[in-house]
């Protein structure tokens, strides 16, 4: 089981995206864990008035969500699969 099947263990939808990238895994994977939220204003915004009502519940669960995105990055990227 991952870190990410911990915090979703059940999901109703699933959405793959693919994109072809003129760079190295290695290039790619620091850009990857270099951006913030500073860097994306727009989607800071839309993921923000999303959160308006349960802004304080949802933080703690937002932080267990990036954390297991992160470590299901870096497994895949150990395992030598796509990202």
């Amino acid at each position: 089981m991952s870190a990410l099947d911990e915090v979703l263990p059940s999901y109703r939808f699933r959405e793959r995206h693919e994109r072809t990238i003129a760079a190295s895994p290695d290039v790619v994977w620091s850009a990857l864990l270099a951006i913030t939220t500073q860097d994306l204003p727009l989607s800071s915004l839309l993921m923000g008035i999303r959160g308006l009502p349960l802004s304080d519940i949802r933080s703690e669960q937002a932080e267990r969500y990036r954390q297991a995105a992160i470590a299901t990055f870096r497994l895949r990227r150990e395992r030598g699969g796509s990202t």
